[in-house]
């Protein structure tokens, strides 16, 4: 896969987009019927020692205290 990030270690993955949403840039906040959105922009340390930018949504649903992934692109 692109920037190192291999099938065998979705931990690899998952720990890079906690790092990113950590410490990206909030550029929106959307509040819809479920919960509240949120699209982050930065860079996402990658394995290959890249840091690609990307956008990364996340959601806060209605009673829950925290964020899940929707989806993520390159910015």
């Amino acid at each position: 896969m692109r920037c190192g990030f291999s099938p065998e270690y979705p931990d690899e993955l998952k720990s890079a987009l906690f790092d990113h949403a950590q410490s990206a840039d909030i550029k929106e906040t959307k509040p819809n019927p479920f919960g509240v959105k949120y699209v982050l922009e930065g860079s996402l340390t990658a394995p290959a020692g890249t840091n690609p930018r990307i956008v990364s949504v996340w959601i806060i649903e209605r009673e829950k205290d925290y964020p899940e992934l929707v989806t993520a692109y390159p910015s």
